[in-house]
């Protein structure tokens, strides 16, 4: 019988992705709520479309590496 599944299939399929969409999810929702209350630089526009991009390909990699 062949393996077909190592050990990090649960990992890289379930964890990385849900730590990945709610904790950094998270942080970029409060950047854009409350950000210019935590730092004069998270009140730029420029940081805050910069952290949504990189929320958003990151999803997208990890869609297109794990899923």
């Amino acid at each position: 019988m062949k393996l077909l599944s190592t050990t990090l299939t649960l990992a890289l399929k379930i964890f990385i992705p849900t730590f990945w969409l709610a904790f950094f999810g998270i942080l970029v929702l409060s950047i854009l709520l409350i950000g210019d209350r935590m730092s004069p630089m998270f009140e730029t526009t420029t940081f805050k479309i910069g952290a949504v991009l990189f929320y958003l390909i990151g999803l997208m990699a990890l869609y297109y590496m794990f899923m």
